[in-house]
């Protein structure tokens, strides 16, 4: 096994063409697509709608993960890698392991609003692998859904990025130019988003739905008061959308 993050990459392990990455979900797929583009095939392991809390790959997913060269991991407790990461590692020895988390504060599961008096679904596990990712000991009590942070999209496609470029050098310029259009991108985004939210809630309350698992990452800047006013759970996908009023009065 080979690891990149702060990368150490076997001399041995290069990347061919059509390159086979997996990762463990579906937003991790996105960020490595528009770095990785046409160099690489990229699969997700938990599919959209399945709980990352529940799910076993299948057959076909594991021999992906035998032909893979590289394994983008969330990193940051999830259960899913909790209970298969040393699993999925040990099919693939050649396998270059990425930690999408590192460098990425995580958030107290008592700071979490949805989690705190409820269930905490970052359980215990007893995997410790080098090379970035840290004993999952060390993830008691932290919220692990850190995709669902817009901020913390950077930081995983960097590490994306240094990993990318550590298995497959010659092509470091192509993943370089890709990930400096997509953050380029995903800032004017952010910068777009957060004019338009502080301006529409400025001297006012506003109300608006937010799609998502759970609120802690929640991180666009907006000063005021936020208020949960209502819920409701898509079954299908154990998606929350939370009615919030937020008043800057």
């Amino acid at each position: 096994m080979a690891f990149a993050g702060n990368c150490t990459v076997a001399s041995s392990t290069i990347i061919q063409d059509d390159h086979i990455i997996v990762a463990s979900i579906l937003p991790i797929v996105g960020f490595a697509s528009k770095v990785g583009g046409e160099k690489i095939n990229v699969f997700e392991m938990i599919p959209s709608g399945a709980s990352p809390h529940t799910y076993e790959p299948t057959p076909g997913q594991l021999e992906k993960v035998s032909k893979a060269e590289m394994y983008l991991a969330v990193g940051s407790g999830i259960e899913f890698e909790i209970v298969w990461l040393d699993k999925i590692i040990a099919i693939n020895d050649d396998m270059v392991l990425v930690d999408c988390s590192k460098g990425i504060g995580l958030i107290d599961i008592s700071q979490n609003p949805e989690t705190k008096n409820g269930d905490n679904n970052s359980k215990t596990g007893s995997q410790e692998i080098s090379g970035g990712l840290e004993d999952n000991h060390e993830r008691i009590g932290k919220d692990p859904h850190i995709w669902l942070s817009p901020k913390n999209a950077a930081v995983m496609v960097e590490n994306i990025y240094l990993g990318l470029s550590a298995v497959d050098p010659d092509n470091e310029d192509y993943f370089y130019d890709n990930k400096v259009d997509f953050l380029l991108r995903h800032t004017t985004f952010l910068i777009y988003i957060e004019i338009a939210l502080i301006s529409w809630v400025t001297n006012t309350t506003a109300i608006f739905l937010l799609s998502l698992v759970n609120n802690s990452y929640i991180d666009f800047c907006i000063s005021g008061s936020m208020l949960a006013i209502g819920s409701s759970i898509n079954k299908s996908t154990g998606s929350l959308t939370i009615a919030l009023a937020i008043s800057t009065l």
